[in-house]
């Protein structure tokens, strides 16, 4: 039991530093039966979702062993979740092909304005002066964050889209 305590832990410490160098807040999920689920492991300019499915290996006493479940393979469309209230920037994040920002605000003013990299306003993506949800589309790649104003909670996704 104290391998299986000792892998996961690097697992996890892996997976999520593997992750964060491909700005994506990826996640793994274990299961009851020790299987994982895997959100947004980036690999090149992509994000992937997959479970890997625990595996009794019957002539290895240690039987640290996953197999990939390729039927759960899939392309992740999350590039970056963010929760918090009133004012703030998000961390930065890139995106590779075509996105939009969708938001749950539950304030009675609510703004998303995209930054570059660099700092600059590229564009101002959302602006209500009620409560509610919506979408924005942006075709255009690179590394950006966003500057929340808002008197209220909020939720935002970052998620690729087809073009």
């Amino acid at each position: 039991m104290k391998k299986v305590t000792l892998l996961l832990i690097f697992l996890v410490f892996f997976f999520m530093s593997t992750v964060e160098a491909h700005n994506n807040p990826g996640s793994i999920i274990i299961k009851d039966n020790v299987d994982l689920k895997i959100s947004g492991a980036g690999f090149g300019n992509d994000s992937f979702d997959f479970e890997l499915k625990y595996h009794f290996n019957e002539h290895d006493p240690g039987n640290l062993y996953w197999k990939m479940d390729l039927s759960t393979f899939k392309f992740s469309d999350s590039v970056a979740n963010f929760s918090g209230s009133g004012i703030q920037n998000t961390r930065p994040f890139t995106v590779f092909k075509p996105w939009e920002v969708q938001w749950d605000a539950k304030g009675s003013s609510f703004s998303i304005y995209l930054h570059t990299a660099s700092g600059s306003i590229e564009k101002i993506l959302a602006s209500q002066r009620e409560p509610g949800s919506g979408s924005s589309y942006y075709p255009n790649t690179g590394d950006f964050y966003l500057g929340i104003i808002s008197n209220g909670d909020w939720d935002i996704s970052v998620v690729y889209i087809e073009d």
